[in-house]
């Protein structure tokens, strides 16, 4: 989903690359941009038509909906937001900038329509003018491009991973970035966790190091690192309370 939002603020750019010239190089550009949809954006769907509306641009996305759903969107598009608009912050190209400058003086919106393909049915992010105005900021503030990353991952949650496990939220608590699980202390004895940590704390890891070079989560350790959270595994007992924590040091996640 991360790599989504990307590949979107990519497009954008390539509509502002030259925004100087005013709506009528808008056009052109948006047009150009039609010549080359539709453009994927891997299993998530594709970019069917950008288009200008006033002062908005409305990019339109076809979803697959199997690992982001349309409801999903459309129930949580406040918390989905502030990952959009971090994005936007985080691309240190001149024409972003420009993009910028010129709908955030001139009370322009940028828009994402995402359609399900499966479903037909349509929901909308918008970044108005007042929240471009303080894009610069959040792009520079590595706790609010983490707080952006917890916002979305957390729409997923709680999950239930397996017979004894769900992961309730992800947090931040004194600095530390917190996966919180739940298991069942009627199928599972939470000793055995205890009893085999250092396996365990192996296996985390090692699964940190992978997610690092992976598309889908690299952007959320990368946003940890940058804030400098550390990340703790934490398992909860769903009856008597206990918690067992595991710490990983985000810098030790990094080293070669």
């Amino acid at each position: 989903m991360k790599k989504f939002f990307l590949t979107l603020i990519g497009i954008t750019t390539i509509l502002f690359a030259s925004s100087c010239g005013g709506n009528s190089q808008l056009r052109k550009l948006v047009s150009e941009i039609n010549n080359r949809c539709p453009i994927s954006i891997d299993v998530l769907g594709e970019v069917t038509n950008a288009k200008l509306d006033g002062n908005n641009v409305i990019v339109t996305v076809s979803m697959a909906e199997d690992l982001l759903s349309i409801e999903t969107i459309q129930n949580n598009t406040e918390m989905m937001k502030p990952n959009v608009i971090q994005a936007l912050g985080n691309d240190p190209s001149d024409q972003m900038k420009a993009l910028v400058d010129i709908l955030s003086k001139n009370n322009g919106s940028l828009t994402y329509e995402y359609i399900g393909k499966s479903s037909g049915k349509k929901a909308t992010i918008t970044i108005t003018g007042d929240e471009l105005k303080d894009i610069s900021k959040v792009g520079n503030d590595p706790d609010a491009a983490l707080d952006a990353q917890l916002a979305i991952t957390n729409i997923h949650f709680p999950m239930q991973l397996d017979d004894v496990t769900t992961i309730v939220n992800v947090t931040r608590e004194n600095g530390n970035v917190v996966y919180l699980y739940d298991i069942d202390e009627a199928n599972f004895d939470l000793n055995q966790i205890e009893e085999e940590q250092d396996d365990v704390l192996d296996y985390l890891f090692e699964s940190l190091r992978m997610q690092r070079d992976n598309v889908s989560s690299k952007m959320f350790i990368q946003a940890c690192y940058n804030a400098k959270a550390d990340i703790i595994y934490r398992y909860r007992g769903n009856v008597t309370g206990k918690a067992i924590d595991f710490k990983i040091s985000i810098e030790d996640v990094f080293e070669d």
